[in-house]
């Protein structure tokens, strides 16, 4: 079994899972597959709306994308969140 596909999507909120959608989606993000990153990391913030680094990584596969303004307004909720991200990335 791929690792990618041992968690089941989720339509509830459970905190402890943010972290394991996130670890997916850069699993995802590091084999190519963004748009499957993408959809990882939303599940992570809906999971967990207070996790910065689900925003961070959003915002990087979404600058990736051309998606611009949607990766300057997750910096930016990501860093009003942690502020010790500010820098991270440049968009």
């Amino acid at each position: 079994m791929k690792p990618w596909k041992t968690i089941p999507p989720s339509s509830n909120k459970i905190p402890a899972e943010a972290e394991a959608y996130n670890n997916r989606g850069n699993l995802l993000c590091d084999l190519g597959r963004e748009e499957e990153a993408l959809a990882d990391y939303e599940q992570a913030i809906i999971n967990r709306p207070d996790y910065a680094e689900g925003y961070i990584n959003r915002a990087i596969v979404l600058k990736a994308l051309g998606r611009i303004g949607e990766a300057r307004e997750d910096y930016q909720r990501a860093i009003s969140i942690n502020p010790d991200l500010r820098g991270v990335m440049e968009i």
